[in-house]
Protein backbone atom coordinates (compact mmCIF):
# COMPACT_ATOMS: atom_id res chain seq x y z
CA UNK A 1 0.00 0.00 0.00
CA UNK A 2 2.87 2.34 0.74
CA UNK A 3 4.24 1.80 -2.77
CA UNK A 4 0.85 2.54 -4.33
CA UNK A 5 0.49 5.72 -2.26
CA UNK A 6 3.94 6.83 -3.37
CA UNK A 7 3.04 6.28 -7.02
CA UNK A 8 -0.22 8.13 -6.51
CA UNK A 9 1.66 11.07 -5.00
CA UNK A 10 4.04 11.12 -7.97
CA UNK A 11 1.08 11.25 -10.35
CA UNK A 12 -0.49 14.25 -8.66
CA UNK A 13 -0.78 16.97 -11.29
CA UNK A 14 0.83 15.00 -14.09
CA UNK A 15 -0.10 12.16 -16.42
CA UNK A 16 2.98 10.00 -15.89
CA UNK A 17 5.47 9.40 -13.11
CA UNK A 18 8.09 11.85 -14.34
CA UNK A 19 5.89 14.34 -16.16
CA UNK A 20 3.73 14.72 -19.24
CA UNK A 21 5.26 11.87 -21.26
CA UNK A 22 5.70 8.19 -20.38
CA UNK A 23 9.22 7.03 -19.55
CA UNK A 24 11.02 3.84 -18.65
CA UNK A 25 10.05 4.55 -15.01
CA UNK A 26 6.37 4.20 -15.92
CA UNK A 27 6.84 0.91 -17.73
CA UNK A 28 9.02 -0.53 -14.96
CA UNK A 29 6.45 0.35 -12.29
CA UNK A 30 3.50 -0.67 -14.45
CA UNK A 31 4.45 -4.28 -15.17
CA UNK A 32 4.03 -5.77 -11.67
CA UNK A 33 0.84 -3.78 -11.14
CA UNK A 34 -0.54 -5.00 -14.46
CA UNK A 35 0.17 -8.57 -13.31
CA UNK A 36 -1.61 -7.91 -10.02
CA UNK A 37 -4.59 -6.35 -11.74
CA UNK A 38 -5.03 -8.93 -14.48
CA UNK A 39 -3.60 -12.20 -13.19
CA UNK A 40 -4.19 -12.23 -9.44
CA UNK A 41 -7.84 -11.40 -8.85
CA UNK A 42 -7.50 -12.02 -5.11
CA UNK A 43 -5.04 -9.11 -4.87
CA UNK A 44 -6.41 -6.77 -7.54
CA UNK A 45 -8.66 -4.95 -5.09
CA UNK A 46 -5.67 -3.34 -3.43
CA UNK A 47 -5.45 -0.99 -6.42
CA UNK A 48 -8.92 0.41 -5.72
CA UNK A 49 -7.52 2.56 -2.90
CA UNK A 50 -5.48 4.58 -5.41
CA UNK A 51 -7.70 5.78 -8.28
CA UNK A 52 -4.86 7.91 -9.69
CA UNK A 53 -2.78 4.76 -10.12
CA UNK A 54 -5.65 2.97 -11.87
CA UNK A 55 -6.12 5.90 -14.25
CA UNK A 56 -2.35 5.95 -14.93
CA UNK A 57 -2.44 2.21 -15.63
CA UNK A 58 -5.26 2.77 -18.11
CA UNK A 59 -3.19 5.47 -19.86
CA UNK A 60 -0.23 3.09 -20.15
CA UNK A 61 -2.45 0.26 -21.40
CA UNK A 62 -3.76 2.59 -24.10
CA UNK A 63 -0.23 2.98 -25.43
CA UNK A 64 0.03 -0.75 -26.09
CA UNK A 65 -3.35 -0.90 -27.75
CA UNK A 66 -2.58 1.99 -30.06
CA UNK A 67 -5.45 4.05 -28.66
CA UNK A 68 -3.40 6.67 -26.81
CA UNK A 69 -4.49 10.15 -27.80
CA UNK A 70 -1.80 12.60 -28.76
Amino acid sequence: RSYLRRLSDMLEGQAFLLGAAPSVADFAAYHPLWFTRTQTSAMAGILDATPAVLAWMDRLAAIGSGSMSK
